[in-house]
């Protein structure tokens, strides 16, 4: 049975994903849009791997391989879309390695290793390995032979948010944020950190990449103090997760319905923005008939693409790509 409060926060998640990834390929010289990247980008994808591992339970702890296989083939139709979208808008073949990934199908491989990791570690008592997942998150940044290969590097800095979820009973995460000072001080706090990302758009932007978890301490010019910063940064999305679940409605409504649909739009939405950016010249037509304010369009482009691709017309064929050969209901 579908709960629709987590089926609303998928929503408004997956559209942050997609209004995330939207200003990135337009490249809009914005600040308002630079400081809603950031803002974005602090909680979006550590939130989905933390409400992946809350409802992993059964999966894990039943050892339900048959659930856990269709991430792995979500993964591999990703690869294998981007490779023909390239191939359609450049006319070339571009790189393709299986088990390597840096761009957007990480995800879905990631989250693949996270049910194996908590699968193989369920004999062991999960607080500690909670506390010594974070730590290795912390100190993998140290680490620069740590790479794209089985998405090394974001499955050591993100894994703790997911066990983290694994290890918290869903009883308790509800009783909490449906508190009325919660959701009153968690709206206050969402809202803060929102203003701080616009007003300090510059001096947080530049550390972006910090917040995707994919390179080393090094590689991001932080050196020895990146360990410190990784430790306040878990702190930090902890919060701001809490804060984003207390906020979402319970109300039963047609976001409800979308957001059981994520994993298509997550599946489609990048190669379709790259059709229409690097296709279609979207933001060379914009340019030219909004000069100067197209850029404030995104968050509304963003939200249109995400209900396109929420539609139940895809539901069938991601059923067939994930569970291939086996009908399966909702």
């Amino acid at each position: 049975m579908r709960i629709a409060k987590w089926d609303n926060l998928k929503f408004g998640l997956i559209y942050c994903v997609v209004m995330g990834h939207f200003i990135q390929i337009m490249k809009c010289d914005s600040g308002f849009l630079r400081g809603l990247q950031f803002f974005i980008y602090t909680f979006h994808m550590p939130a989905f791997l933390f409400i992946s591992g809350l409802f992993s339970k059964r999966t894990v702890d039943g050892r339900r391989y048959d659930k856990i296989l269709p991430y792995f083939f979500l993964y591999l139709f990703m690869k294998v879309l981007r490779f023909i979208v390239h191939f359609l808008i450049h006319g070339k073949a571009g790189g393709f390695r299986l088990l390597s990934e840096s761009g957007v199908p990480w995800f879905a491989l990631t989250l693949f290793l996270c049910y194996l990791l908590t699968i193989a570690l369920s004999r062991f008592r999960f607080p500690y390995i909670l506390a010594v997942s974070v730590i290795l998150g912390v100190m993998a940044g140290y680490d620069s032979s740590l790479g794209d290969f089985l998405t090394g590097m974001r499955l050591f800095t993100f894994y703790p948010f997911f066990l983290a979820g694994y290890c918290v009973p869903l009883e308790v995460v509800e009783r909490f944020t449906r508190k009325k000072a919660v959701r009153i001080c968690s709206a206050a706090a969402l809202a803060g950190a929102l203003i701080l990302s616009f007003v300090f758009e510059r001096q947080l932007y530049a550390r972006l990449g910090f917040l995707k978890g994919k390179a080393s301490y090094e590689t991001l010019n932080i050196g020895g103090a990146g360990g410190l910063y990784r430790g306040v940064y878990y702190v930090i999305a902890m919060f701001l997760i809490i804060c984003v679940i207390a906020v979402t409605p319970s109300v039963q409504c047609v976001l409800s319905k979308w957001g059981g649909r994520t994993l298509q739009v997550f599946a489609l939405h990048f190669s379709v923005l790259r059709v229409l950016v690097e296709g279609l010249h979207l933001k060379e037509w914009l340019r030219a008939v909004l000069p100067g304010y197209y850029g404030y369009l995104v968050p509304v482009m963003a939200l249109l693409l995400t209900v396109a691709l929420s539609a139940g017309v895809f539901e069938p064929f991601f059923k067939y790509v994930m569970y291939p050969g086996t009908p399966r209901s909702n």
